[in-house]
């Protein structure tokens, strides 16, 4: 028998959580778990594989660092991926599917 586990979370007590819950309700579910703020307290994260220590203003440096990295990362995949896309829309428009090919080389 399978269950179904909701869970409903808004950033600040200044949130309504009641659009969350509505569609919830809706879905159906048979154990519901909301939260009201941004972290739960007392909750410490270390990374045993990174070796950093959120409790620690060099632990929080380090995640900072890693965060940011990612995002750059991300961001660079997607220009790059935008300009995949456009450089094939440029050739296909050509009627060359590949670089330095006249015409699209489907399936042989």
């Amino acid at each position: 028998m399978s269950r179904t586990i909701a869970y409903c979370r808004v950033s600040s007590r200044d949130q309504n959580p009641q659009l969350q819950l509505d569609a919830l309700h809706t879905h159906g579910y048979d154990y519901l778990f909301a939260e009201t703020e941004s972290g739960k307290r007392g909750v410490t994260i270390k990374s045993l594989t990174e070796n950093f220590d959120l409790d620690t203003k060099e632990g929080r440096f380090m995640f900072a660092v890693l965060a940011a990295a990612a995002e750059y990362e991300l961001e660079l995949r997607a220009e790059r991926q935008a300009e995949g896309i456009a450089a094939a829309r440029r050739r296909q428009a050509a009627g060359s599917m590949l670089p330095g090919k006249n015409t699209w080389a489907g399936p042989g």
